[in-house]
């Protein structure tokens, strides 16, 4: 704000001589001058306003949407900070997903009904664990999707910034 303001004032004084000088020819003159100084700042606030704009839109799903391949995926914490994914999205990416009885014995409580809407989820940890098995190619990249895009960004000791107690995997 101040750079614009001692451009303008810069610009001003020059455009003030110049009539002085030439009369309404030499604010004529002074008009590129305008431009020039003012060119910069103008883009770079309306970059400012698209970003803030953008912010304001995505502000409610901030952290609790993703999208794989078009595909979108609910995403809750718990208190822990743990993703925990919507098993109903899983499926539309992987229709080929065990049942939700045998994924519930096979990684108890890992898989359970989540707040805020109470919908059957799976931790996106065991789920990376659990595919990690599997020998089919879109399989492996769904896994490495989540575990680079879900579970890795929102590890609780990469939040708050604990560096010294990382844990060792």
């Amino acid at each position: 704000m101040r750079s614009v303001a001692l451009r303008l004032l810069l610009c001003g004084s020059i455009t003030y001589a110049a009539w002085w000088i030439a009369g309404p020819v030499g604010i004529v003159w002074c008009a590129p001058l305008f431009g020039a100084a003012l060119a910069r700042p103008i883009v770079d606030g309306i970059e400012n306003a698209y970003g803030w704009l953008r912010g304001c839109v995505y502000r409610d799903v901030q952290g609790h949407h993703y999208a794989y391949k078009g595909i979108s995926l609910s995403v809750a914490e718990d208190v822990d900070g743990h993703p925990w994914l919507r098993l109903s999205d899983v499926r539309k990416i992987l229709p080929n997903l065990s049942r939700d009885e045998l994924l519930q014995q096979q990684l108890g409580p890992s898989v359970q009904p989540v707040l805020p809407d109470r919908t059957l989820r799976i931790r996106a940890d065991a789920l990376v664990s659990h595919l990690g098995k599997t020998t089919q190619l879109e399989t492996a990249k769904f896994a490495l999707w989540v575990e680079r895009n879900v579970v890795f960004p929102s590890r609780p000791w990469r939040r708050r910034g604990e560096l010294a107690s990382i844990p060792d995997e």
